[in-house]
Formats: structure tokens, C-alpha cells, sequence
């Protein structure tokens, strides 16, 4: 079970964070180790679910930005490896959001987060515990920079990866709607 903290989603009852398991909150940054065409897809996956919207204006397309990225994969490189791939980082102390996602592809950790628009309703308030935090945060207005890391991450699958993106300015302000 998770529940939404400030921007992100944190580990609550019954998972890692509950019973200690979770890394310490790290600003460790490494070289993403996230591919050209990998970016390309996450950057294209999300910028397509911000485009169908038809909520005026029209959201800004995201951007790809190296600080976010390593940031994000110096997160990566802690819980991929820890098996705790359910655990956050410290990004909301800085001002960013963040996804992160345990799949065999990038595009399949990101597509994920974007069937989570099923459970949303506009022009619902973003509300703690709710199943579409990650997708809101995909969509969210003031968002305009992305940022992404992926590490090995065996908990789920042998040759699974956890993908960790970051997000700002953060979504998901709580009582709030996303667009």
C-alpha cells in the first residue's frame, strides 16, 4: 500500500518503509543510464498523454532535463540493487516529483503510470492514496522538466529495471486538480 507525501508517493503499511527496510533519502546523482531512445520514448509517452488532454489551455509539452536524470538514476542505482524499488528519494524536499517503476522496459514502467488515468476524474482534487498519482503527476500543469534513471532491479523478475523519474516543478499538490 502507498500513500502520497508532498508530491510523491511513499511506502506506508505493510511494505518496506513500514518495517524499516527502506534506503535512507539520498541527492546522490550519477550519469543517467538512460539510452537516447529511451528518452525519446519517455518524453514521447508522456508529452502524448498531456496532448490528449482537452482541458484548455494546452499543457506545455515536458522537456528533458541531465540534473533531474542523474538525480534520478543516483536514486535508482540505491533501490534497484536494495530490492526496495517501492521507495522514495528525497525529491520533494527539493521541489520535484517522482515515479518510479519496477518492469522489464522503460516504456512498460511508463505505460503503467499512464493506465492510472482510468482512475482519474477531472476535475477531481489530487487527494493522498489514490491510485493515479503517478499519472497525474505525468499531466501535471505546472510541470515542464522530466528527468529519468534505471538501475537492475531483481525483486520482482531477474531482468527487471527500476525506472525513477523526476518531475518539476512537483505535481500532485494535494486538493488541487492536476490541469
Amino acid at each position: 500500500m502507498v500513500a502520497a507525501a508532498g508530491a510523491m508517493m511513499l511506502p506506508v503499511s505493510g511494505s518496506a518503509a513500514a518495517q524499516g527496510g527502506c534506503p535512507p533519502a539520498s541527492n546522490t546523482t550519477a550519469a543517467s543510464k538512460i539510452s537516447a531512445a529511451e528518452q525519446e520514448s519517455i518524453l514521447r509517452l508522456h508529452n502524448q498523454a498531456r496532448a490528449e488532454l482537452t482541458v484548455p489551455p494546452t499543457l506545455t509539452p515536458l522537456t528533458w532535463d541531465s540534473s533531474l536524470a542523474n538525480g534520478a538514476q543516483g536514486w535508482a542505482d540505491i533501490i534497484g540493487p536494495s530490492k526496495h524499488s517501492e521507495c522514495h528519494g528525497g525529491a520533494q524536499t527539493s521541489g520535484q516529483g517522482e515515479n518510479i517503476a519496477d518492469f522489464g522496459t522503460v516504456e512498460a514502467g511508463v505505460q503503467f503510470w499512464y493506465k492510472e488515468k482510468a482512475n482519474y476524474r477531472y476535475p477531481t482534487p489530487v487527494a493522498g492514496g489514490a491510485s493515479y498519482l503517478h499519472y497525474t503527476q505525468m499531466v501535471w500543469r505546472d510541470t515542464r522538466r522530466i528527468g529519468c534513471g534505471k538501475a537492475p532491479s531483481a525483486k520482482y523478475w531477474p531482468t527487471n529495471i527500476a525506472l525513477v523519474c523526476r518531475y518539476a516543478p512537483a505535481g500532485n499538490i494535494f486538493g488541487r486538480a492536476p490541469y
